[in-house]
């Protein structure tokens, strides 16, 4: 097991560094923002400080989604064992296929709770920076972006096993955001002459989403503790195929 996670992780090591970098550049970028609310050139213009502090959770849990949305991919890792046949040779030897998706969602994990731990360092750094209180509520939002990176990961390696061309689940899942994102991004259309500017609007977005985070947080988790039992029996069965 700690051969197949070793490998997996060296496979991907170019694509974690990436998009560690991509996370640290928001990340900084969103701290120095904050400061210049404080003590910068944005302090000295009130209607400026106005609007990004009712827009203030993009600041602090966005780079929070980025880092676990992308830890959801393995960066080809999964593509990589059948361009070199590796899913073959492991079915002449005694790695089963049991073991093997085992290995491919434990990494997701893995990488998954790392994520969550850079996610929840970055609140705490943002919350001093402002001279905020760290609540169980901020924790428990950078745990929602966990959830849904978990449950995004399980897919992906489950899709990636099942189609086995990195072009076909990138379509799908580009597809399924789409969608996703579609309903919300209609409604919000819509609505938007009824919001005064943007800062209204971002404030009652995230209204709406506190107002549900109660109840969105345990369907988070427990769609992800499903989906990833699922998708670790769609990885066997999909290991097992003769096509491999």
């Amino acid at each position: 097991m700690k051969g197949l996670l070793y490998k997996d992780f060296l496979l991907s090591r170019k694509y974690y560094t990436a998009v560690s970098g991509v996370f640290l550049m928001f990340a900084g970028l969103f701290a120095m923002v904050r400061m210049s609310m404080l003590w910068g050139n944005i302090a000295a213009a009130p209607e400026a400080v106005a609007e990004l502090t009712g827009s203030l959770w993009i600041l602090r849990y966005v780079p929070c989604l980025i880092i676990t949305i992308a830890f959801a991919a393995d960066g080809g890792a999964v593509f990589a064992d059948y361009q070199v046949n590796w899913v073959r040779f492991c079915s002449t030897t005694a790695v089963g296929e049991y073991r093997t998706a085992a290995a491919k969602l434990l990494s997701r994990l893995i990488m998954e709770t790392v994520g969550f731990a850079a996610g929840v360092l970055y609140v705490i750094v943002f919350c001093a920076i402002g001279n905020e209180s760290l609540t169980w509520g901020m924790i428990g939002n950078v745990a929602i972006c966990f959830g849904v990176g978990e449950i995004l990961g399980m897919l992906y390696i489950a899709a990636g096993i099942w189609f086995q061309k990195k072009q076909t689940v990138e379509l799908i899942g580009m597809a399924v955001m789409g969608l996703g994102t579609m309903i919300p991004t209609t409604i919000l259309m819509i609505n938007m002459d009824k919001y005064a500017d943007d800062a209204e609007m971002m404030a009652k977005l995230f209204k709406t989403f506190m107002d549900i985070k109660d109840m969105l947080m345990p369907i988070v988790m427990i769609a992800a503790v499903v989906l990833t039992v699922l998708c670790y029996f769609a990885a066997v069965y999909g290991l097992k195929r003769r096509d491999n």
